[in-house]
């Protein structure tokens, strides 16, 4: 009998694929779980891979295809043919621990309903590196023995759902078709129905990050995380939720309810947000760390150059949904009706899509520092 199923939405990245299924084969033991790996559009070998896997494999190993594009549509998919009560949702970039089975039944025994994020850690070599240390220092890693918190936030790189709640709710919001904010939306929702979230801290693994050690990389993808960010404010406002800061810091400014300090912030954030700007920050950047420059002389800048970026892709947003976005808001968010008929659900909710990436590490920062201040 299958108990938890590992759903891994994947877009074109056969390699790292390789690396997480690697992991989930040697690192496990006993049975009453498998895998099902959700290509998403994939144009690559991705297909041939989980196949040539499938027959060594020590669990079952399957492989779906959903053209819906995003990590959202991918991880519905995947939660609609899941045979599993449970479902661990594990990006196609995050390298498990030993142990983490056992630690995942260790908490349905105890906590069978809980949504349960994993502590996702960087790859040594990216710690190592220049702007690695940087944002270890901006988001410093919660020691694995501390206690199980419970927060607002919910982080789908690693983390475990009861397959049912996940349904019921009508899975992730398929709008969300760049990666990031789909989590948010799912964890707002999931609150307020009274779900129970929890980050436990040793439920650990690492991030195969392709931004790891790179500030323009880094860069690049918080511009990208930060595109559908409207829409989060659209679907619940500006209120009660845990984004609240970084919609607030972000979106365009208003001139007459804006205090003069975000006004100012927001002045100095469009200037940087500029191609050109941006590319000279970027390039300061690079070029202090290969002179070895002090953090006091180069942080200020990684900082200047991520919160323009984040700025940036916030105001493209704005422009994408040119006004579409208008009407759907909290009430779209509320209606009950899914968008999308992939999966069977009871009236009740909204449907989700995305790109498959582990987490927005800013707005998942900020959330995680709020909950641990609470």
């Amino acid at each position: 009998m299958i108990d938890l199923t590992v759903v891994i939405p994947t877009h074109n990245r056969s390699a790292k694929l390789a690396l997480t299924l690697d992991r989930l084969s040697a690192s496990v033991s006993g049975k009453g779980w498998d895998v099902l790996v959700v290509a998403n559009n994939c144009t690559d070998d991705t297909i041939e891979l989980c196949e040539q896997r499938a027959p060594h494999f020590p669990v079952r190993l399957i492989v779906i295809e959903e053209p819906a594009p995003g990590a959202a549509a991918a991880r519905n998919a995947g939660a609609a043919k899941a045979e599993g009560g449970d479902l661990l949702f594990l990006d196609d970039d995050i390298l498990v621990e030993p142990g983490w089975l056992e630690r995942v039944r260790s908490h349905r025994s105890v906590h069978p309903t809980v949504w349960l994020s994993g502590q996702v850690f960087a790859l040594p070599e990216h710690e190592a590196s220049t702007f690695g240390a940087f944002r270890k220092a901006s988001m410093p890693p919660t020691p694995p023995g501390d206690p199980i918190i419970g927060v607002e936030w919910f982080a789908s790189g690693m983390a475990l759902v009861p397959r049912q709640a996940l349904l019921d709710l009508g899975g992730y919001e398929e709008a969300f078709t760049t990666a990031a904010f789909e989590d948010a939306d799912l964890a707002i929702r999931a609150h307020r129905a009274g779900h129970v979230l929890a980050f436990d801290p040793g439920l650990t693994s690492y991030h195969n990050d392709w931004a790891g050690s790179s500030i323009r990389d880094f860069c690049m993808r918080a511009r990208r995380y930060c595109l559908t960010a409207p829409q989060l404010e659209q679907r619940f406002g500006s209120r009660d939720h845990p984004w609240v800061k970084l919609i607030e810091a972000n979106r365009p400014p208003r001139w007459r309810s804006d205090p003069p300090l975000s006004l100012a912030r927001k002045f100095m954030k469009g200037v940087a947000a500029r191609d050109s700007a941006l590319g000279l920050l970027l390039a300061a950047a690079e070029r202090l760390e290969r002179a070895s420059a002090p953090a006091s002389v180069l942080w200020p800048i990684y900082r200047s150059a991520v919160a323009a970026s984040m700025y940036a892709g916030y105001r493209e947003g704005c422009r994408l949904s040119g006004g579409s976005l208008a009407g759907t808001g909290a009430a779209a968010a509320s209606s009950g009706v899914a968008r999308r008929g992939a999966l069977s659900l009871p009236p009740e909710p909204t449907t989700a899509a995305s790109t498959s990436n582990t987490e927005a590490d800013a707005s998942t920062a900020q959330a995680r520092r709020r909950s641990r201040r609470g």
